[in-house]
C-alpha cells in the first residue's frame, strides 16, 4: 500500500482513485493492521471505525468536529474520541478517524460503542508527563487485519440550508471477522439494567450522551 502520513491529502488520494469503498478498505485494513492505542498500561486495536475529513473546496464534509491537531493526536468529543489527520497551518484542512470499537491485544476483550471506547482507555489509563495520557503507535500485527465496508457513519443526517452530499458517504469500516451484533452488544459490558440499556439503544443517534454510572 502507499504511504500514509495521516494528512487530509493522503487521505484524499484514496477517494480520488474511484472506488471510495474499495480504496478507503485498502486504508481501513492498513489502520486497522499497524496502529494502536496505547494508554500507559494496555494498547488498543481499532477494530471498527469511521472517516470525518473536511477541506475547504474539495471535500467539505461540515460532520467534522473543529479542531486543531498534529498527525496521529488523540481529539475527545461529545461523540468519543478520534485519531487525527494533521490540520493545515490554515486550518482549512481537518478531520480524522472515529474509533466506534477497539480490541484489548493485552486478553482480546473487545468494547464496542464510541463512548465505551472512550471511557475504557481513560478509566484504566497510567498519565504519563511525557508523552501524555493516550498516544497512537505504529506497532504492526504479525496477521493483517482486513477491513470491509460497513455502510453510512452511524446518526449522520442532511444538514439544514446546505447542499450535504456527505451524510451519505460510506465511511464506516469494520473488521472482516466482527459485524454490528460482535460490537453494539459489547456495551452490555458494563452490566446496565435491561431498561438502561434500551435508554442507551434509543439515544444512540444522538450527538451527545454520557453513560449512567
Amino acid at each position: 500500500m502507499e504511504t500514509f502520513d495521516f494528512t487530509i491529502n493522503s487521505f484524499l488520494s484514496f477517494t480520488n482513485k474511484g472506488n471510495d469503498s474499495s480504496n478507503l478498505t485498502e486504508l481501513a485494513s492498513h489502520i486497522m493492521t499497524n496502529y494502536c492505542i496505547y494508554n500507559g498500561r494496555y494498547h488498543y486495536r481499532p477494530v471498527e471505525i469511521e472517516f470525518y475529513v473536511y477541506k475547504k473546496g474539495e471535500h467539505e464534509d461540515r460532520h467534522v468536529y473543529p479542531r486543531i491537531k498534529n498527525a496521529k493526536d488523540i481529539f475527545f468529543h461529545y461523540s468519543g474520541m478520534d485519531i487525527c489527520f494533521k490540520t493545515s497551518e490554515n486550518k482549512d484542512c481537518l478531520g480524522g478517524i472515529l474509533i466506534r470499537a477497539l480490541e484489548r491485544d493485552e486478553d482480546k476483550q473487545l468494547f464496542g460503542g464510541p463512548l465505551v471506547c472512550l471511557n475504557e482507555v481513560l478509566n484504566t489509563a497510567v498519565l504519563n508527563t511525557a508523552t501524555g495520557i493516550l498516544i497512537v503507535k505504529e506497532e504492526p500485527v504479525k496477521e493483517p487485519k482486513n477491513a470491509k465496508p460497513f455502510g453510512q457513519r452511524v446518526g449522520i443526517n442532511a444538514l439544514p440550508n446546505i447542499e450535504d452530499i456527505f451524510y451519505k458517504k460510506e465511511y464506516r469500516f469494520i473488521r472482516s471477522n466482527l459485524n454490528e451484533k460482535s460490537t453494539f452488544g459489547l456495551r452490555t459490558t458494563y452490566n446496565y439494567s435491561n431498561q438502561e440499556f434500551k435508554e442507551i439503544s434509543n439515544s444512540y443517534k444522538l450527538k451527545r450522551y454520557t453513560p449512567k454510572q
